[in-house]
């Protein structure tokens, strides 16, 4: 489990991937290369899948989808 579940964008990279996912920890890099980006900051996945399991979000959801799924002819 992760220390932390909130981080700013300029405190994560690279080295993050696993932590904060691929997409914020490059939105991370581009923030310490000088590139122009947006205040911002990434939520830990271990605090997403904990809000989704504890608000049982997920199985709502997949119910949810399943009445879009396609039927057979």
């Amino acid at each position: 489990m992760t220390e932390k579940w909130i981080y700013w964008l300029k405190e994560v990279g690279a080295d993050h991937n696993n932590i904060v996912g691929k997409k914020c920890a490059n939105l991370g890099e581009l923030t310490r290369a000088g590139f122009n980006v947006p205040l911002g900051y990434a939520l830990a996945t271990e605090a997403y899948k904990r809000f989704m399991t504890e608000t049982e979000a997920t199985d709502r959801l997949l119910k949810f989808l399943s009445s879009f799924q396609r039927r057979r002819r």
